[in-house]
């Protein structure tokens, strides 16, 4: 597993507990929930790439960065 299968599945799993499983729900949806999914999925990546050979990151790591991921507007 790559870091950008941690990323997806993460930012997945983040859209799915706010109850957003179809684009329509994505689309209509308090943005807040959609950036909060692509810092999960940053953090998530992040923790994989960090760790060493295949294996996905500990929740404890991915918790760890969460804070520290910033979504800006550019």
């Amino acid at each position: 597993v790559g870091a950008g299968d941690s990323l997806v599945g993460a930012a997945a799993a983040s859209l799915a507990r706010a109850g957003l499983t179809s684009f329509e729900a994505v689309q209509y949806s308090d943005s807040k929930a959609v950036l909060d999914a692509f810092r999960w999925g940053v953090a998530a990546g992040a923790a994989t790439a960090m760790t060493e050979g295949t294996s996905l990151a500990p929740a404890a790591i991915i918790r760890k960065l969460y804070p520290k991921t910033l979504i800006t507007k550019v």
